[in-house]
């Protein structure tokens, strides 16, 4: 495996079969005191990634051994996987020699701040893509996110939810909850979007504070009746829609009772003992 920072000289070839066909998949990190943060659930969604696109076995090893020593203190880091240069047509090389291309970044001022994040949301007109086979991966053929979050930039909003006919699959760059009760319900992804790793970890703090969460088909009319909704992704943490288009959701719910809160708390200290 081929690895390649973004900073350096050495570029991709334009034979590349992730600029050619969207042939990868990537893994978005943030970056606390020179480490990954849920490295672990990194690494396996890189390996179940491989596996489910048919890549060859990845040297994670090699690649821990070359990538933790230029990790800033803080910041974000993108590990993008392609299969490499191959012979034209869409069939897999027989040998393929995939590369990883590691992007750096620093925070965002917004994200030094250890307050929750509160977002203006809307929907998208722009649909989720469907299909099965790459439902859950983080792929590279994100055109509908694209198209999504440019959406989002025009209306001058946070954030806007993506819908796969009625049913609510995830927001254009993180996955969604809502809160009913006494559970949680997000989006069942077997035929669409990302498994996102921040959800994973939800899904054990839940366990934790002994609230459901159930995956399951969340309509607009669930969304809109949900006491909160709140979003995840691994570099902004947890993030609360504060107004959906008319929906009001700021006053929907006590602090001293919000799920979202006490997420956002797990995420602070999940940070912390980096």
């Amino acid at each position: 495996m081929n690895i390649i920072f973004s900073d350096q000289e050495e570029g991709i070839s334009p034979l590349d079969r992730g600029l050619i066909y969207g042939d990868g998949f990537f893994t978005t990190m943030r970056i606390q005191n020179h480490r990954p943060l849920f490295w672990d659930d990194h690494i396996f969604r890189i390996q179940t990634s491989a596996h489910r696109l048919l890549f060859p076995e990845l040297e994670l090893e090699f690649l821990q051994q070359q990538l933790f020593p230029n990790l800033p203190k803080e910041g974000i880091c993108r590990l993008l996987f392609t299969r490499g240069d191959g012979p034209r047509g869409y069939a897999i090389p027989a040998e393929p020699k995939p590369n990883c291309i590691v992007m750096l970044a620093p925070l965002s001022t917004q994200l030094h701040s250890k307050d929750m994040r509160q977002l203006k949301a809307m929907i998208c007109q722009t649909s989720a893509g469907i299909n099965a086979s790459l439902a859950g991966i983080k792929h590279i053929n994100r055109l509908d996110n694209v198209l999504a979050r440019t959406e989002v930039e025009q209306a001058l909003c946070d954030e806007g939810l993506m819908f796969a006919g009625d049913s609510l699959v995830c927001a254009t760059q993180a996955n969604v909850f809502c809160v009913r009760g006494q559970e949680v319900l997000t989006p069942k992804l077997h035929q669409y979007g990302v498994d996102g790793i921040m959800k994973k970890n939800i899904s054990r703090w839940l366990q934790s504070l002994q609230i459901p969460l159930i995956e399951t088909q969340i309509t607009r009319q669930i969304l809109e009746e949900s006491e909160e909704v709140f979003l995840s992704n691994c570099v902004s943490g947890i993030m609360k829609i504060a107004q959906l288009e008319q929906l009001d959701f700021e006053q929907r719910v006590a602090e001293a009772s919000s799920v979202a809160l006490q997420l956002h708390h797990h995420f602070l200290k999940a940070l912390s003992n980096l």
